[in-house]
């Protein structure tokens, strides 16, 4: 390493360049994400609530009786609207409308809710409260059924498992969503194709820089073939040798790797700082830490393959003939 660390830090400089770019990527990803998710408020459906519009063919009382039954699944309400549109809003039951987080429900047997306001987390104006509940007449044969909402325990399986149902019985031409995915649905598909093809790149990186790798550590194995042949006869074990290449190649790797890593979040985290003062960096996907790890793997891979040659060109026959 003292002798050549030009050309042995030469051989991780597209691993260097790979990881420094996905790490400016991934802490820009993440400032963009926590911005996009939406919070708890008053008057807005929880976040762990699932909505579908019952517009295909569906029976909406078999449905609420069938996901009602689903593990993790802690109430089904049923929004109804007139079939001619002269009520505004989702007609609900006055219990139906508290359990979802309407506010100022007025007492009555039937009351409508605007669900674009419990839904939307855009700006809706200072005078916009949303959720606020008005009474309505009439009775619940009067109104079709409109939309299904699910309040779940807030798992990940569980509304998966709703979203499934809801498509197998309903045939919604929406999917069934919850207000993360809807909030975070334009960010996300635009975040997944970046990250697909910084992955990309960065799996095309490591590749190339694991081939230089390996060649680097077979090439410095090579000129010193006579000393390590030497040490071989004066008694010095094979591992000795391994464990001599291993530490050539992880030292620069290792130290590269991270450095890498805390430069790009730093330059991500400074972008951020100075475009706005309403994002703030979090922690990174977690493809981000399986990308890293691929690029350890790869790389120890590459330092592994160099240990035939160290064998051969270390044995006995080897060396007499140097």
């Amino acid at each position: 390493l003292q002798r050549h660390p030009r050309a042995t830090f030469r051989s991780v400089a597209g691993l260097v360049v790979a990881v420094f770019v996905v790490s400016v990527f991934a802490g820009g990803s993440s400032a963009i994400t926590l911005a996009s998710t939406p919070q708890e408020s008053p008057g807005q459906l929880a976040l762990d609530t699932v909505i579908a519009h019952l517009d295909g063919p569906a029976d909406a009382a078999a449905l609420e009786a069938s996901v009602g039954q689903i593990a993790g699944v802690e109430r089904v309400v049923v929004g109804r609207r007139t079939p001619d549109g002269s009520q505004t809003g989702t007609v609900l039951a006055a219990d139906d409308a508290r359990a979802i987080g309407a506010v100022e429900v007025p007492d009555a047997d039937l009351v409508a809710v605007d669900l674009f306001t419990m839904t939307s987390d855009m700006a809706l104006g200072d005078d916009v409260t949303p959720g606020v509940a008005t009474a309505v007449d009439g009775d619940l044969a009067g109104f079709e059924p409109s939309v299904l909402l699910v309040l779940t325990d807030g798992d990940q399986g569980t509304i998966e498992r709703v979203r499934t149902a809801v498509i197998a019985g309903a045939q919604p031409s929406y999917a069934p969503a919850t207000r993360v995915d809807i909030a975070t649905r334009g960010t996300a598909d635009v975040n997944n194709e970046l990250a697909v093809m910084a992955y990309l790149g960065m799996g095309i990186a490591i590749a190339i820089s694991a081939l230089a790798l390996s060649v680097a550590s077979v090439a410095a194995m090579l000129d010193r073939r006579r000393t390590f042949g030497l040490l071989r006869l004066g008694g010095m074990p094979v591992a000795q040798l391994r464990r001599t290449i291993v530490t050539e190649a992880a030292v620069p790797l290792g130290v590269t790797l991270l450095l890498s890593a805390l430069l790009g979040f730093a330059v991500a985290w400074a972008v951020i700082e100075a475009l706005s003062d309403d994002l703030s960096a979090g922690w990174p996907d977690p493809r981000y830490w399986g990308a890293l790890a691929v690029s350890l793997a790869v790389a120890a891979a590459g330092i592994v393959g160099t240990f035939a040659a160290v064998r051969r060109s270390t044995e006995v026959e080897s060396t007499r003939f140097e």
